[in-house]
């Protein structure tokens, strides 16, 4: 049991990061991630900073702790850069998007970090 409790604690802290994080679910994600003192990175856009409420959530975030990075599912370097640096992903972008996600999991191959990956939009298109 030993053993158990030193994986549990070392679970306990996960780099946790968050794609979607300026969405509802993603937001609320962020937050529980870093209330439960993970730490925590979400992965913003440029034009979220734009947006009066994703701006409001991004700043909300930051000064909750989180760590921004800029970059998108879109831009291979700064998503390799942005997972290189945790070892959990949660994306929660919209299942509309979930083909996005194909450049996301070959980024987490590249950076080769990835402990656990969760896709909520496929989970959820699972379900329903």
């Amino acid at each position: 049991q030993g053993n158990r409790g030193a994986q549990y604690q070392k679970m306990d802290r996960s780099r946790v990061l968050i794609i979607g994080a300026t969405g509802n679910l993603g937001y609320h994600l962020a937050k529980a991630s870093i209330e439960a003192s993970h730490p925590t990175f979400a992965l913003v856009r440029d034009s979220a900073f734009d947006d009066p409420q994703k701006s409001h959530k991004i700043r909300s975030l930051s000064d909750a702790g989180a760590v921004i990075l800029k970059g998108s599912l879109e831009g291979q370097k700064s998503l390799v850069e942005a997972l290189k640096q945790v070892d959990v992903v949660i994306c929660s972008i919209p299942t509309r998007q979930a083909l996005a996600q194909q450049n996301l999991i070959r980024a987490i191959k590249l950076a080769g970090s990835i402990k656990v990956y969760l896709s909520l939009s496929l989970v959820l298109k699972a379900v329903i």
